[in-house]
């Protein structure tokens, strides 16, 4: 029970954050969202290019990380494609693949008994630091616009985290609902409010990474809730290449040592 005086909590020395992508982007035991619309390549920034990254503790855009086991559920696109866009990567950034990342592509939902408790056998196994979770509506049962379904659906993650120890850090894909504009056809830049469905979601994380795709290969990537940053961050531009699943701000190479 955590029960203090206030003596004994002022007294308490509290713990160094586990950083796994510096600082104030994600710890073990934390949960992070990165949402996106339809073809922003938020998939590739994230299930290969930072799971890749984490695996390998290269930095990711202008972030450090700590090398870490990770596991991804990657279901929104058939296992063809998939073997496609690692074989990619790894060939265009001359790299060995890493005995510390595994990719699951069987069909789940996270909020079904049996389906959750495959999963938790087989992290259990594993024991990864990270599971990447690509993407929500794919892995949820329920509606996506019902708070009840996708605060079922939170809680599960929250149980995983828990029964194992705290110290697994979750990472979700997911969408953004649609586009608005103004009466002068401006698009409405809504925030963390743009995601697809329940707010449920909203008060659930501790990181929100917005995606948005500007043209045929350039994304910018906000970082518009993180609570557990001392500070915040200015948005960065990013340049796809498709023939590496690569990704570079502006001109600036940011492979983190992979060319």
């Amino acid at each position: 029970m955590n029960l203090f005086s206030v003596k004994e909590l002022l007294a308490w020395q509290a713990p160094p954050l586990n950083w796994l992508i510096s600082d104030g982007i994600l710890i073990k035991g934390s949960r992070m969202v990165v949402c996106g619309s339809k073809k922003s390549f938020k998939s590739m920034l994230v299930s290969i290019d930072l799971a890749f990254k984490l695996a390998l503790g290269l930095p990711w855009l202008t972030f450090q990380t700590r090398p870490c086991k990770v596991f991804v559920i990657q279901v929104e696109i058939p296992q063809s494609a998939l073997q496609d866009r690692v074989d990619k990567y790894i060939k265009g950034h001359g790299i060995e693949p890493p005995d510390n990342l595994w990719y699951w592509t069987t069909r789940i939902k996270l909020d079904r008994p049996h389906d959750w408790n495959n999963l938790k056998s087989m992290l259990e196994k594993i024991k990864p630091d990270v599971l990447i979770l690509d993407c929500m509506y794919k892995i949820l049962s329920g509606n996506v616009i019902d708070n009840t379904d996708v605060g079922r659906f939170c809680d599960a993650i929250d149980r995983m985290i828990a029964e194992l120890g705290g110290e697994l850090a979750v990472i979700l894909v997911h969408h953004k609902g649609k586009t608005l504009f103004t009466d002068t056809g401006r698009v409405i830049d809504r925030g963390t409010e743009a995601s697809l469905g329940a707010s449920t979601l909203s008060n659930w994380y501790d990181a929100y990474v917005g995606v948005d795709r500007l043209d045929h290969d350039t994304v910018v990537i906000k970082f518009e809730d993180l609570r557990l940053a001392a500070d915040e961050f200015e948005p960065i531009t990013l340049r796809y290449d498709k023939h590496t699943i690569g990704f570079s701000i502006m001109n600036e190479d940011l492979t983190g040592g992979i060319v």
